[in-house]
């Protein structure tokens, strides 16, 4: 039986040699490569996909596994930096732009569009980057809504609000129903504080793609705002069961169930949010907000604290003062209102800036100047570093934006840069 055993196996062994052998094992290889360059033009591919439906999230991961096999394919390239563009991540997209440089350094149109994405996504408008792009949007109708989605980013980035609005305006006479349009029209209105505004074009993302868990977060928010506080409540779950990381969701929704008459709910999700983050500003407001109508006294205690995380939230130093109010307290009352008062007026005209100067004077560096200072005073810090320092980009020499950025470097301990502002800034 052994014998007859090895006279069936040895004809076939010998028989494959070490050619045969060989064979196999190229076969093998080539198989595997093969495979894994299907891998990667279907990573590339699934990439675009989920660009063209406005998911960056989902294509940097599909594009990032692309690139792990064609480190240096130019569309891949391409891809992850329109993917970082869209997530706001502009370093990523610059070194990607970089790889693309060297690795196809002849196609330079397509350089030259992303370069151009990147820096007005980011803000970095100036007369260059708008006479290459508004042109080019009318001569190439296709490259048109790539163009002015990162225009309307960038616009709003540096508070160009009437701009924002004409070309988001323009989009949506072509594409009614695209949805990055309708949600950046909602964004606009989030960000000049008309958030119920934007509650239409939101809800119209929402139906159009499920996935976008972004419209739906300002949807919801826009429907509190309303007075919508059912739907909000629905949309909010959805999202906590998607997003259980997301702390905003879980304010949205405790003060959903406050408005609800749900107070027991609203008190349970805060307090667990509170136990990991103590010094939590908004959520310490809206707890206090919570206890408003039924024990001012521990209301008070919530908005000191979240005052005493975030000194410069008007809502919070308003509320405090009504607290103080219903208790009988009118000197603190009154002393509280000022306070907030002051803070109301710098928001105030800080609204104004961005929703109506800055887009007709986009390049003043008084503007800047202003818009820097006035952000310093309202806790946003490095935002306003960031416009004092654009205004010097404007005029190397204005010495208002020397003047603040003296001030500001040496509130920040900063001594040598502040005396070197203080000499520009003059006498």
């Amino acid at each position: 039986m052994r014998f007859g055993l090895s006279r069936l196996i040895r004809p076939w062994t010998w028989s494959w040699s070490w050619r045969g052998w060989l064979a196999l094992v190229f076969l093998a290889l080539a198989g595997a490569w093969g495979g894994r360059q299907a891998y990667a033009w279907q990573q590339r591919r699934a990439a675009a996909d989920a660009l063209e439906r406005y998911h960056p999230a989902e294509a940097l991961v599909h594009v990032t596994a692309c690139l792990c096999i064609w480190p240096n394919d130019p569309q891949a390239l391409l891809l992850a930096s329109g993917a970082a563009r869209r997530l706001g991540d502009f370093a990523a997209a610059e070194r990607h732009l970089q790889a693309l440089e060297k690795a196809a350094p002849h196609d330079k149109n397509a350089l030259d569009l992303e370069w151009s994405l990147v820096r007005a996504t980011a803000g970095a408008i100036d007369h260059k980057v708008e006479d290459f792009l508004i042109p080019l949007a009318a001569r190439e109708p296709a490259l048109a809504p790539a163009i002015w989605e990162a225009l309307i980013e960038g616009y709003v980035r540096v508070y160009r609000i009437r701009d924002a609005f004409i070309f988001v305006e323009r989009w949506l006479e072509l594409q009614p129903d695209n949805v990055q349009a309708l949600y950046q029209r909602g964004m606009i209105n989030r960000h000049i504080k008309r958030l119920a505004r934007a509650v239409p074009d939101l809800q119209k993302v929402v139906e159009l793609d499920p996935a976008r868990d972004d419209a739906r977060k300002w949807l919801a928010a826009g429907l509190i705002e309303s007075g919508y506080y059912a739907p909000a409540v629905d949309h909010l779950r959805e999202l906590r069961r998607r997003t259980p990381g997301d702390d905003a969701v879980v304010i949205y929704l405790a003060r959903a169930y406050k408005d609800l008459g749900q107070t027991q709910s609203a008190r349970d999700l805060l307090d667990e949010l509170l136990a990991g983050q103590a010094r939590h500003a908004l959520a310490l407001r809206v707890r206090g907000e919570v206890e408003m109508a039924h024990d001012p006294v521990q209301a008070e205690a919530w908005f000191r604290k979240s005052i005493d995380a975030f000194p410069f939230d008007y809502q919070a130093q308003f509320l405090l003062s009504q607290a103080l109010s219903r208790q009988d307290k009118p000197s603190e009352a009154q002393a509280q209102r000022i306070a907030a008062d002051a803070l109301k007026d710098r928001a105030e005209r800080l609204g104004d800036l961005m929703s109506r100067r800055m887009s007709i004077h986009p390049h003043d560096p008084a503007l800047h100047v202003e818009m820097g200072t006035l952000l310093i005073s309202l806790g946003e810090k490095e935002v306003g570093h960031g416009w004092l320092l654009s205004a010097l980009q404007k005029d190397p020499a204005f010495r208002p934006a020397h003047a603040a950025l003296a001030d500001y470097y040496e509130d920040t301990g900063a001594v040598e840069q502040a005396a070197l502002h203080r000499r520009q800034a003059g006498p």
